[in-house]
């Protein structure tokens, strides 16, 4: 994760911070989502977002999927592109 700190204490702060700042005018998936090729979440959805946050300076993307009551972190860094 390249934020420019390590969020590994913080994890759920960041990701509830994100989410909390994420609509739909966010996604910056596919259409139709992408599926995951990782094993434990293989053919699972992959919902992509691109989001301003104020615990940043940076616009960050980050890419999950789910799977019942489980959230699978699949990507979590500052955009590189305008796509993201």
């Amino acid at each position: 994760m390249d934020l420019g700190y390590s969020v590994r204490d913080e994890l759920q702060a960041v990701l509830i911070d994100l989410l909390n700042s994420t609509s739909p005018d966010h996604y910056a998936g596919g259409r139709p989502p992408e599926k995951s090729y990782e094993t434990c979440i293989r053919n699972l959805k992959l919902w992509a977002f691109s989001v301003e946050c104020p615990r940043f300076a940076c616009r960050i993307y980050y890419k999950f999927s789910l799977r019942g009551e489980f959230f699978y972190l699949v990507s979590l860094h500052v955009c590189r592109s305008q796509g993201e």
